[in-house]
């Protein structure tokens, strides 16, 4: 997904000594410690906070880590208010690298009550795509620059850092390496980085030398819903890719963040091209989603045939949209008890479309049929799975358990009358039961908000 720019947080972004200096000196003269001169504690900055903690201990705290540690807390959050200070021309910087369509992320190895006061307090948290902390100490820098990666699956991606970490975790993940030369790290830290930086100024001209120095650039433009996948500066509007080699269309397009079962149309040049198109410099590419009101049966269609008796497995995260569908007669397994390899594998053998609010999962190869889940509402995702796979006609209302996905057939009151509550027994004669787990259902005072609740989804999707 585009070029994601990895920044330190402590030394690099903000002015740590701003409000840590001040904070310490008030733990030390709250316990009565003699506290070290400035520049030994402003060489524990960077380091994971559990680390700091066992320097600050033997000085002479008779506190756990946990109590000392609140007790910073409570101070730290004061003096970032009064006193915290980013580096110059930090919120510019970043807005300017936002505003060209960079992702930006931060990575550090404090916790997340830290950073995000940080963020908060000073207005820029809007700007950052991902925060990375480290919440109990143990992840080491290279770990967590690497799930970023991970995470966006970047053309390019460039480590921005002030300490000897930085370093080393840009290289173990083979960033481009920037040294914030202003901050707190020593001169012999910067060893192995790419360029340096003597303030945040000058980063932007420098990240426009590195691109200009790229082998290859293509234009990419996603329409409709596909700009879902992209970061808010980049949506809507041509994107530039830069490459060397000759990568395969797919292979951008997913670096780029669109997961590639929702893309059902490339154009390069006029003409339609599978997947396997290989890049070319200048190229000129557009991608679209799946079409389902427009004919384009002429042009190269990615997605393939569509199954013929959709049937889906929806990932843990989305018990709610599980039951619906079944409630709305489709065949909908979860996942529960299976990893992201196990709902591949379960989709492939039984031919199910993987619906799932993980990006990451619909980026797997093995993956032939998928949507990513925009919504957080129910019943919204509901109305977007009816959309999507053009489901409005196939409509079976209440011929499935919910609870188990088994087919619901009638069943004869004779046969079941010792299970029917009396008092319902008196005034109903219609009764089903699952075919699979045995649960019997009938259409008591629950049924009309059952209703309700199905006629909201398939009301919403009459007016579409």
């Amino acid at each position: 997904m585009g070029r994601l720019l990895i920044f330190d947080l402590d030394g690099t972004l903000y002015r740590t000594e701003s409000s840590f200096l001040p904070t310490m000196q008030r733990v030390y003269a709250e316990f009565g410690v003699t506290p070290p001169p400035d520049r030994e504690i402003m060489g524990m900055v960077g380091e994971t906070f559990d680390r700091f903690l066992d320097w600050l201990i033997p000085q002479g705290f008779k506190l756990s880590k946990d109590e000392l540690a609140k007790v910073i807390a409570g101070y730290e959050k004061t003096a970032i208010r009064e006193r915290g200070e980013l580096f110059p021309e930090a919120c510019e910087t970043l807005t300017v690298l936002r505003r060209r369509g960079y992702i930006l992320s931060i990575c550090t190895n404090g916790d997340s009550r830290y950073a995000h006061t940080l963020l908060e307090v000073f207005g820029i948290r809007h700007l950052f795509d991902a925060i990375m902390t480290n919440e109990d100490g143990r992840s080491t820098k290279p770990e967590m620059v690497r799930a970023l990666l991970e995470e966006f699956k970047p053309e390019r991606a460039f480590v921005i850092g002030d300490r000897y970490h930085d370093v080393e975790a840009g290289r173990a993940n083979r960033c481009t390496v920037i040294a914030a030369a202003y901050g707190y790290g020593k001169e012999e830290e910067f060893t192995g980085a790419d360029y340096r930086i003597e303030s945040l100024s000058e980063l932007p001209p420098l990240l426009d030398r590195i691109d200009q120095r790229a082998s290859h650039t293509a234009f990419f433009r996603f329409y409709a819903e596909l700009n879902d996948f992209l970061p808010e500066g980049s949506r809507k509007r041509t994107i530039r890719y830069s490459f060397s080699g000759s990568p395969a269309v797919k292979d951008a397009i997913e670096a780029i963040g669109v997961p590639h079962v929702e893309v059902d149309l490339v154009i390069v040049a006029g003409r339609s091209v599978d997947f396997s198109y290989r890049l070319q410099d200048g190229d000129r590419i557009a991608v679209y989603p799946v079409f389902e009101s427009l004919d384009i049966r002429p042009l190269v269609r990615l997605q393939g045939r569509p199954l013929r008796d959709p049937s889906f497995i929806a990932d843990v995260h989305l018990g709610k949209l599980t039951r619906l569908l079944r409630l709305l007669g489709f065949d909908t397994a979860d996942a529960a008890d299976l990893d992201d390899a196990g709902i591949v594998g379960r989709a492939l053998s039984e031919g199910r479309i993987v619906l799932t609010r993980d990006r990451q999962l619909l980026k797997r190869r093995a993956v032939t049929h998928g949507y990513w889940i925009r919504s957080s509402d129910p019943i919204e995702q509901a109305r977007e799975v009816i959309r999507r796979f053009d489901l409005t006609g196939r409509v079976r209302k209440f011929t499935r358990c919910p609870a188990c996905n088994g087919p619901i057939v009638p069943v004869e009151k004779e046969e079941v009358r010792g299970l029917i509550p009396p008092r319902t027994a008196a005034w109903l004669d219609r009764y089903y039961r699952c075919e699979n787990c045995g649960k019997l259902y009938w259409e008591g005072t629950h049924y009309p908000r059952l209703k309700r609740i199905i006629d909201a989804v398939l009301g919403e999707e009459g007016k579409a």
